[in-house]
């Protein structure tokens, strides 16, 4: 597939906050050569608006992403910064440093509301619960902890036997994930604290992990130059995805948890297809490693950083329209062939020919984006088959000849 994409470079001019763009151009890519040291950490509001990035530079800047304007440099932390997170309730800024701590920000003002101190070692990953209440920072001295945002206290400190680089928490709320050096998935219930039972990921260091928004994968992303998603309810392994040929260090899911994004120390994004581990793109443009990565609510755009400071947005209408445009026709086809089978279909033999076309008429439909111009009529294309292959089914398992009009 040939790459299309609509990028952009934000220049962090700190003391002339210039808007650098207003909306997307639609050309492969513009880019603006960037002040500051890597970004290590991006993180979008839930409602859309805001873009934060965490900087080695020790400052974290606020974006409005409509204008392409920074409206707030966060000063405070005395050593750079490994992560941001932005709470679900659009409210506060989480940040973790190699000072050892945790702050918290009001998103609106920039305003230091307070700082969280208690990890010995470099603070690696923050991130908030669901209901913006928790915060659970993952660190260096091989603790992660569970905060009690309104009181700032600790509720849980978790010891392990290996540093910690990653740390995510489940959608509903309920589980505690962390990775680290050793290749280990260790996972905690919240808010009772029980551990769970550990996965034995990879062989080399866990650089990123994330849960699907929709609670059913937990992913991790490894030095060995693997993504590996598991199944949360079982623990059971579910994909292996292979095809960077350096560190992998960072991942991110899609709103719709069909797609998930990964950044790598060799400069490229690749999109994957959640569901059948299909590699749908590999987006290059980057310089330097990509150390973070983030989507719009709206799955329309995907935001990277990498280790020049530099930010892109990826137009995922664009990226994504060859591959959604093969994916419906490869369904409509399997369709007709289906309905054409129906037809003619007497014996067991011959309605589970046609179930089964019916089901890869699905599967190739459901691949299709969210943000595609086809996405609507697949839903409703699904809904229409997924009738047609219950039909089949019982056909099938009774023998009966009789078939349905077309």
């Amino acid at each position: 597939m040939s790459l299309n994409f609509i990028e952009y470079a934000i220049q962090a001019n700190y003391h002339n906050h210039t808007q650098i763009i207003n909306q997307f151009i639609h050309q492969k890519y513009q880019t603006w050569k960037t002040a500051g040291i890597r970004i290590y950490s991006l993180a979008i509001s839930p409602n859309g608006k805001y873009l934060v990035n965490g900087n080695h530079d020790k400052n974290i800047n606020i974006w409005n992403i409509n204008t392409g304007q920074i409206f707030h440099t966060l000063h405070g932390h005395s050593n750079s910064i490994s992560s941001v997170a932005i709470s679900g309730n659009n409210k506060f800024i989480a940040s973790g440093s190699c000072d050892k701590t945790v702050k918290l920000w009001n998103l609106q003002t920039g305003e230091l509301i307070k700082t969280l101190s208690g990890h010995t070692d470099d603070v690696k990953a923050v991130t908030f619960s669901p209901d913006s209440k928790i915060l659970a920072s993952s660190s260096w001295d091989k603790t992660v902890k569970l905060w009690n945002l309104q009181t700032g206290t600790v509720i849980h400190n978790f010891h392990k036997s290996e540093e910690n680089r990653a740390v995510a928490i489940s959608p509903d709320g309920k589980i505690l994930a962390s990775g680290g050096e050793k290749g280990t998935i260790m996972m905690w219930s919240i808010p009772s604290g029980a551990l769970r039972t550990p996965l034995a990921a990879h062989e080399s260091p866990i650089l990123s992990i994330a849960f699907s928004p929709n609670g059913k994968y937990l992913a991790s992303a490894s030095a060995d130059r693997t993504i590996r998603v598991w199944n949360v309810e079982t623990g059971q392994l579910f994909q292996v995805l292979n095809g960077h040929n350096q560190a992998i260090s960072t991942i991110a899911f899609s709103p719709d948890s069909k797609i998930m994004a990964s950044g790598s120390y060799d400069q490229t994004i690749k999109l994957w297809h959640v569901k059948n581990g299909q590699l749908i793109d590999t987006l290059t443009g980057h310089n330097k490693a990509v150390l973070s990565l983030a989507f719009t609510p709206n799955s329309q755009t995907l935001i990277s950083g990498d280790g020049n400071a530099v930010i892109k947005l990826w137009n995922l209408g664009i990226v994504f329209k060859n591959f959604d445009h093969y994916n419906f026709r490869q369904g409509i086809n399997q369709a007709t062939k289906a309905a054409q089978l129906t037809q003619t279909a007497k014996s067991f033999r011959e309605w589970k020919t046609v179930a089964n076309n019916w089901q890869k008429s699905i599967h190739w439909l459901e691949n299709i984006s969210s943000v595609s111009s086809h996405y609507n009529v697949a839903i409703n294309k699904i809904n229409e088959y997924q009738l047609n292959l219950k039909y089949a089914q019982k056909n099938a398992h009774t023998g009966r000849t009789q078939s349905p009009n077309f």
